[in-house]
């Protein structure tokens, strides 16, 4: 029912005339559920990148381990070896290449040579190199 009053518009509302929830509600709500589920998945990234994240510093650090272990023994061999030459003995005649295993697939390598006096030495090279042999994954046909 419409009643108007010096020039406005007002509409009553009865017990019977009920009207139906505004759409915008449902917007809302979609909304709050489409928020929800990108904030879900974001979560789910981050807790899986943590998880990665957390993998590769474990591997990280049982590299290391292994690095400075075969560099600790290595220094122990030099250290041997300086013993020997401080006892008088000059056991190097040409280039050595000294090798300590990091992992199944690494060695750390130390070449020596002997100085110019006879009882003493020099570190020529000092790194770490692969031992397994390069297989290819991917063979390529250029000409059939």
């Amino acid at each position: 029912m419409y009643v108007e009053k010096q020039g406005f518009t007002k509409i009553e509302h009865s017990k019977n005339n009920r009207q139906m929830p505004p759409v915008n509600m449902g917007i809302s709500l979609l909304l709050v559920v489409f928020l929800a589920l990108c904030l879900f998945t974001f979560a789910a990234i981050a807790l899986s990148s943590a998880l990665n994240e957390s993998k590769q510093a474990a591997d990280m650090v049982a590299r290391k381990q292994a690095y400075y272990a075969a560099c600790n023994e290595a220094e122990r061999s030099l250290r041997d070896l300086d013993a020997e030459l401080a006892g008088g003995k000059s056991i190097l005649s040409i280039s050595q290449t000294l090798h300590f295993p990091i992992n199944d697939d690494q060695e750390l390598q130390v070449t020596i040579e002997p100085a110019k006096e006879g009882h003493d030495y020099r570190i020529i090279g000092w790194q770490t190199i692969d031992t397994t042999e390069w297989e290819s994954v991917d063979q390529v046909t250029l000409i059939q």
